[in-house]
């Protein structure tokens, strides 16, 4: 995306042509309130200049948070918020941003259809933020709808106590107390394997020569 600052506008290059910021400075000087701790502005919202294709402006600014916002979000509206909200648990409460894309229900189709590239370079203008969210009425932007969507984005459960995201970066875990490595026992060798030895043969039984015969004696003539 080509962006380029014109005096008091920021021009940027979509696809649908150029996006222009009308008076940068004063739209700036809202973003940098909604962002600074110190000031309550906790809202603005952006419309687009009616008399200018493709211009977006600052159109209203508050404190009260989301309930007061969404009054500027009528059915034939369409254009940008940026919110603040905060969350935590116990130990610490920080601040998270939301922006908010909103198409009326009522709004020209061919105004929602820019918006779809549009926006993705108005995304890139504001660049701090926690969660995107687009609605097409007021009645869908519930604080605790959005506090959740906030929670499941940061990953980061609360309730549970866990701190784990941190102005947008997520915490490394603690480090782990260090191991002594001690060293392995070599194993034993496994014996090796040994052919069976053969069966002993049973012995041979040793042939017994027969007795000879006894002698004939003749008969002895008279």
């Amino acid at each position: 995306v080509d962006i380029a600052s014109v005096h008091s506008t920021l021009q940027m290059i979509t696809p649908f042509g150029t996006i222009e910021i009308k008076d940068k400075a004063r739209l700036d000087e809202a973003l940098a309130a909604v962002r600074s701790d110190s000031d309550p502005t906790s809202w603005l919202v952006m419309s687009y200049d009616q008399s200018r294709q493709g211009c977006i402006q600052l159109k209203a600014t508050g404190q009260g948070g989301v309930n007061e916002m969404k009054e500027h979000f009528e059915s034939a509206f369409y254009g940008y918020g940026y919110l603040r909200v905060i969350s935590g648990d116990a130990e610490s409460h920080r601040p998270k941003f939301v922006f908010i894309i909103f198409q009326g229900e009522n709004a020209p189709a061919l105004k929602k259809g820019r918006m779809s590239f549009q926006s993705k370079v108005v995304e890139q203008y504001v660049k701090h933020f926690h969660v995107s969210v687009q609605v097409s009425s007021a009645s869908d932007l519930v604080e605790d709808d959005l506090m959740l969507k906030v929670k499941r984005c940061s990953g980061a459960d609360y309730d549970a106590g866990s701190n784990k995201l941190i102005d947008g970066y997520i915490r490394s875990p603690a480090p782990s107390s260090p191991s002594v490595s001690r060293p392995m026992a070599s194993p034993s060798p496994s014996p090796k394997a040994t052919s069976p030895s053969p069966p002993a043969e049973e012995p041979k039984p040793v042939p017994v020569p027969a007795p000879a015969p006894a002698p004939v004696e003749e008969p002895k003539q008279e």
